[in-house]
């Protein structure tokens, strides 16, 4: 069985400098439906040197991801942040300093929303269930694949 999980908000939370961060300008406007432009590819790269400051493990999910791992299930990870050879080297450093078991990372291409990534993925890996925090994602995933199950954190 195969699962696909999202990162922030889901396998982890953001710390009050995180909340804060995003907040403020320009960080604020990235809706799920905004395009991955040049300017949110920079905003990413700067936030990967404060990755682990502002964001703090789930636990109880990564309780249960461990637990699917160790039944055989393939885990996948899917994030919403842009593909750039730094955040993808930081993801992982936080997901095996976590102990989070995947088999592979799927990260935002150029050009691409945030849905239209997911989806995408989704249809490449074909899981039965999905991991995921954002309302906006799970009610158009369940328009297109209502077999699938999704957990909310």
């Amino acid at each position: 069985m195969k699962i696909l999980v999202d990162i922030d908000g889901t396998l982890c939370k953001f710390k009050w400098l995180g909340e804060t961060l995003l907040d403020l300008y320009p960080f604020n406007g990235f809706e799920v439906t905004y395009p991955n432009n040049k300017i949110k590819r920079i905003i990413s790269y700067i936030f990967t040197y404060f990755y682990d400051w502002i964001r703090t493990p789930n636990e109880k999910i990564i309780k249960e991801i461990r637990n699917l791992d160790r039944k055989s299930y393939t885990i996948f990870i899917f994030s919403a942040v842009p593909d750039i050879e730094r955040q993808r080297s930081v993801i992982e450093k936080w997901l095996r300093k976590n102990k989070i078991p995947f088999k592979k990372i799927f990260l935002m291409r150029e050009n691409e929303t945030p849905i239209e990534f997911k989806l995408r993925v989704i249809r490449k890996t074909e899981p039965e269930i999905i991991y995921e925090n954002d309302s906006f994602i799970i009610n158009k995933i369940l328009k297109i694949f209502p077999e699938i199950i999704i957990r909310i954190p």
